[in-house]
């Protein structure tokens, strides 16, 4: 939460900070107890992904009910990220769905671990827990070199190595400044860590919305604000417009494109209408695909490139 010097007095009178900090205090006491629930099958799991090759540079994308969006970005993921190890890790909240995602990675030979049943619907919170689970379970049992975490709706369309993007700085990702605050984030959804750089540090994955932040928000106090903005990278965010047809009159789909490689669906499980948008995605997906080398920045297929300012 943001400091208590930083709260007006009209937010003083309406009790804000005390709400903000139960609220907080209800979240990690939530996580602490999350995170030390270990299903059974965690230390197979462990040893048998630990046994595959690219260990040194693992990333974790959260499932959550879309095993179609998690075969898109299997499929593409072993087309275009060399050098890395995908692991899927489901939070989906019912059991026929897990075991849909479950039969697709095992078809690809993707590793696959389920988290435990999450006992909060908030999809902020819920996604905060797993990646922090993910964090403490996973990452810090393998302590691999590089580690990422994707959005399971975020698919690469073209070569991407985190190693290069990352050097030698202790992260990198898609910057997410607080409106509330001098405070910022890494976007949980695209954001990879040297873990030796990081690990000192008592990292929390959870959202901070009393300060601005979304997922990943609570590492500004703990990491982030020891690291100054101007010493560091970041990915570049845009919105663009993407006609497949040069031949239509129609301005396009609107696409948001990271780093001019990875292209974000968005909501996937979470829209009410979520199918139509998949079927959207899909048709995009294809169209990008026949495109072939194509860059937002030289081709005419791409328009309105707007950099995204969170």
């Amino acid at each position: 939460m943001r400091q208590l010097k930083a709260y007006k007095i009209k937010e003083w009178l309406a009790l804000q900070p005390i709400v903000d900090a139960f609220k907080q205090f209800r979240n990690d006491t939530n996580l602490r107890f999350y995170c030390k629930r270990i299903p059974d099958g965690h230390s197979n799991f462990l040893a048998e992904t630990m046994q595959r090759k690219n260990t040194d540079n693992i990333v974790i994308a959260i499932a959550y009910e879309c095993p179609d969006t998690i075969s898109l970005l299997i499929n593409s993921f072993n087309k275009n990220i060399k050098n890395s190890l995908l692991i899927i890790v489901d939070n989906s909240p019912t059991a026929a769905t897990r075991q849909k995602i479950k039969k697709v990675c095992n078809l690809a030979d993707i590793p696959y671990f389920a988290l435990p049943s999450n006992p909060t619907r908030h999809a902020n919170r819920s996604h905060g827990m797993s990646v922090q689970w993910s964090y403490q379970n996973i990452v810090k049992a393998i302590k691999p070199t590089i580690f990422t975490f994707v959005d399971h709706d975020l698919i690469p369309k073209k070569t991407y190595d985190f190693k290069e993007v990352i050097g030698n700085k202790p992260f990198y990702g898609v910057l997410w400044n607080s409106t509330k605050s001098d405070a910022w984030q890494l976007w949980a959804g695209f954001s990879t860590f040297n873990y030796q750089q990081i690990s000192k540090y008592k990292l929390n994955f959870l959202y901070d919305f009393s300060n601005g932040l979304d997922t990943g928000g609570r590492n500004y106090f703990p990491l982030y604000q020891y690291h100054k903005i101007k010493n560091l990278n970041f990915a570049s965010n845009v919105s663009v417009h993407f006609k497949a047809n040069m031949n239509s009159s129609i301005n396009g789909y609107i696409m948001q494109v990271i780093d001019d490689c990875w292209v974000h669906m968005g909501g996937a499980g979470h829209l009410e209408n979520y199918e139509l948008r998949q079927e959207e995605f899909n048709e995009q997906m294809q169209a990008l695909d026949k495109i072939g080398n194509w860059s937002i920045h030289s081709s005419e297929h791409f328009t309105n490139i707007e950099p995204i300012r969170h």
